[in-house]
């Protein structure tokens, strides 16, 4: 809504402009469209809703849109009393509703804002102290001018010099630009014209023909307007040349068309059946918005590129959101199976914007199992008797026990309408609940028999040799069924061959089993060496203490200046209990050991030694 503003009072400038003249020199570039009466037209339908004073916002810009495009304002008074009873209830929180709000009371003729709320007047003041954003900074002081309020221009040049400073994209320069003409005065100083020759070198050229803004429609429009409202304020030349205004316009003119794909896709499942044979097809734009299309589904084709005949054209009927439309099949016969259903879409109103394009969307048709029959038998393995067999139909039992030993097999023959994917026979013990399963094979290229044979020798390892009463089930599955089928045929009673269970693979307890404990091992200490070379090396060792005591005795010791303190005597029994657990650690004790060990006197000379340092130094100084 906002581009549309902006790009629509640039197109009008531009036009002016081209047709002035600044360069004669430039290269020639020509205008590559117009607005053409459809252009207006399309923008009223657009701001329709602007109308139902539901959004302030969306009034807001449809107000200054009509009045850039000279429309009358439908309902003028009752718009005029909605924006006034709208900008009364905003807080200063945001400032875009304030701005829009305020500048559209201004466009409605004998429409007048009232004096600012204390709490949104004390935001916008705030913003316009303290502001680092360009926009806000802009949409705060045309609020304030919009109502009467006072500007300080020098302030706000301030404001957008830091502004622009941390941030020169483009978007940031554009709103400066517009920000830096609110309250301007003849003569005064316009520090940001400096930047325009800035801005302007970032405009990105395609083929010759287009000048564009990183951002887009909006960025453009803003830089490109804040450019002629500057020029025209302040009075000075328009800074750009001929084909730059020309490539502007050409660009924004460029994007009053567009085109709008829509979206057809399965809304839900895609899965059909007895039940259920409507088909919900989902019909929106990229933003997810309702479009008005009609929709119908062309064709249904099956997998193996058969066409269901009697399907043309069947019309999706649309919800009331309008965004899903349902295909009824009901009264189609359609057989089990994977189906690509053609949708087409169709504009009721020929628009032109929307890209309306065939979609195909697969179908998946499910029904009931159809009939089936078994035939259970015993047969020998030389098979010299003719097979026993039983005949059953969906759901029947077994009438009595059937009784096989290891030279017998079991014989299950399935016989069905159509082709399963999934053909189980369940055998489950009875003593030990453990079930066995067994696939029954197709007999025929159509996959509608399917049969197994249990020999009871060579299944023997399968049935893990328990001999003893089963139960057999049978269990029928397809893609295409609704529900599988779970047939309990009976209860037989086998004798299996007997054999030697295989052992579990020892791998499997290393993986799963229990792990053994882990200890810790210190390694095994080297070999001490021989007593006399030991108790020589500790002589050597000990001899000069020995002859410290012996010096002592003949000269003297002079213990005069030990200090008479409890600390010193502690500290003193403290360095020789750990001296003493290094003895020990030499003769018996371990490394841990010792550790524990010498935790005790190491804490009582740590202590104790601290305190007759501190002692000492202070008798020293003294």
């Amino acid at each position: 809504m906002r581009s549309l503003l902006i790009s629509s009072a640039l197109l009008l400038v531009t036009i002016w402009s081209v047709s002035s003249g600044v360069d004669d020199k430039a290269e020639v570039v020509v205008p590559s469209g117009f607005l053409c009466p459809n252009c207006y037209e399309r923008a009223k339908s657009v701001l329709e809703k602007a109308w139902t004073l539901t959004d302030p916002l969306v009034t807001s810009y449809g107000v200054l849109v009509y009045n850039i495009l000279k429309f009358d304002i439908p309902k003028a008074q009752e718009v005029c009393k909605f924006l006034q009873t709208s900008l009364d209830g905003q807080d200063g929180t945001k400032t875009e509703a304030p701005f829009a709000i305020s500048s559209a009371i201004t466009k409605v003729s004998g429409c007048k804002a009232a004096a600012l709320k204390p709490a949104l007047k004390q935001n916008l003041d705030k913003i316009l102290k303290e502001g680092t954003n360009s926009q806000d900074i802009y949409y705060a002081a045309e609020t304030l001018k919009n109502t009467g309020g006072a500007v300080d221009t020098a302030k706000i040049a301030e404001l957008l010099k830091a502004a622009t400073k941390a941030d020169d994209s483009p978007q940031s320069l554009g709103y400066a630009l517009w920000a830096s003409t609110v309250g301007f005065k003849s003569g005064g100083k316009l520090e940001i014209w400096e930047r325009i020759e800035d801005v302007i070198a970032q405009a990105d050229e395609i083929d010759k023909q287009y000048l564009q803004f990183e951002g887009g429609l909006s960025v453009t429009a803003a830089v490109i307007n804040g450019v002629f409202r500057l020029a025209d304020v302040s009075g000075k030349p328009f800074p750009l040349k001929n084909d730059q205004v020309v490539k502007f316009s050409n660009y924004l003119i460029s994007r009053k068309t567009f085109m709008n794909p829509v979206y057809i896709g399965i809304s839900g499942s895609n899965v059909l059946n007895d039940a259920n044979k409507v088909l919900s097809v989902k019909v929106a734009d990229l933003f997810g918005r309702p479009v008005d299309v009609a929709v119908s589904l062309e064709s249904l084709t099956s997998s193996t590129g058969t066409k269901v005949g009697d399907i043309q054209l069947v019309q999706a009927v649309p919800s009331s959101d309008k965004k899903t439309f349902t295909v009824d099949l009901k009264s189609k016969t359609l057989a089990k199976g994977f189906y690509k259903a053609v949708l087409v879409p169709k504009s009721p109103k020929n628009d032109k914007k929307l890209i309306l394009l065939p979609t195909t969307v697969q179908v998946k048709v499910t029904g009931k199992l159809g009939a089936v029959t078994a035939r259970v038998g015993v047969a020998d393995t030389d098979q010299q008797s003719q097979t026993k067999w039983h005949d059953l139909n969906i759901k029947q039992k077994l009438s009595s026990k059937l009784e096989l030993d290891p030279s017998n097999k079991l014989v299950i023959k399935v016989a069905t309408s159509q082709s399963l994917h999934q053909v189980f026979v369940i055998l489950k013990s009875k003593a030990t609940k453990k079930e066995v399963a067994f696939i029954a094979q197709p007999e025929s290229d159509g996959k509608t028999d399917y049969k197994l044979e249990l020999d009871l020798t060579s299944n023997a390892k399968d049935l893990g040799y328990n001999s003893g009463a089963y139960e057999i089930t049978l269990i029928l599955g397809d893609f295409f069924i609704d529900d599988s089928v779970e047939w309990v045929l009976g209860d037989v009673q086998l004798q299996v061959a007997s054999g030697k269970p295989k052992a579990p693979n020892p791998l499997y307890g290393i993986a799963y089993g229990p792990k053994p404990e882990i200890k810790h091992q210190f390694r095994t200490p080297e070999p001490r060496p021989a007593r006399v070379l030991s108790d020589a090396f500790t002589i050597l060792t000990l001899s000069p203490l020995l002859i410290l005591f012996i010096l002592w005795i003949k000269i003297g010791a002079n213990i005069s200046g030990f200090p008479a303190s409890l600390s010193a005597v502690l500290f003193h029994l403290g360095l020789g209990g750990i001296f003493g657990v290094y003895v020990l650690f030499w003769i018996k004790l371990t490394m841990f050991e010792a550790l524990k060990l010498i935790s005790i006197p190491g804490f009582i000379t740590f202590i104790f030694g601290h305190r007759l340092l501190s002692y000492l130094s202070d008798k020293r100084k003294a």
